[in-house]
Formats: C-alpha cells, structure tokens, sequence
C-alpha cells in the first residue's frame, strides 16, 4: 500500500492504524505457535476481519474520490480488494519470521 493515499484521510489513516494494530499484534501474540503459518494467519485474519472490512472500505472510499490512484481497467472496489489481499497475503511470512524471533 502506498501511504500517500492515507494523506489528509483521517479516517482511513485510523482504518489503516486499527488493521495494522489487529494483524501485527496478532502475529506477535501468536509467535509460539507451532501450527502452519498459514493456520495461524488465516485465524488472526478471521480475528481482525471487522478492521479488515474498515480499510478495504475506507480504500474503496478514496478510490471513489482520486481516481489516478485506481489500477487500470479495475473499479475502485476492485482496486481496494486488491490491495487488501495483497496485504493479508503478508501476514503469512510475518508470522513465520515472528517465530524466528523468540
């Protein structure tokens, strides 16, 4: 994601913060658990979905209002979907570093 979107965007900048806040601290929390990093990050995923749902809405949102900002070819919720799976896709390899850690 790129932080220029959240310039001037109070609300998605707390969206942002709040996703950031449930899926790091829930990889952190999780660091000594021995299931599949994928497991444990679809669980904290499905832990942090209402702040997942937040962000990919607030993207959506300045999406609907900077255009120049919206992949080719995609609509604004196309666009803030992507990204969003392409965020939580890096929660997997977090969680697995995160045991390098301890």
């Amino acid at each position: 994601m790129n932080l220029d979107w959240f310039a001037n965007e109070k609300i998605a900048g707390e969206s942002l913060g709040a996703y950031l806040d449930c899926t790091g601290g829930g990889a952190f929390d999780r660091r000594a658990d021995t299931r599949q990093s994928a497991d444990v990050a679809k669980e904290i995923l499905t832990a942090c979905e209402n702040e997942v749902a937040a962000l990919q809405e607030a993207l959506a949102d300045i999406f609907r209002r900077k255009r120049e900002f919206v992949i080719a070819g995609k609509s604004p919720d196309e666009t803030a979907a992507f990204y969003i799976a392409e965020a939580n896709a890096q929660l997997e390899p977090m969680v697995r570093e995160g045991r390098k850690i301890d």
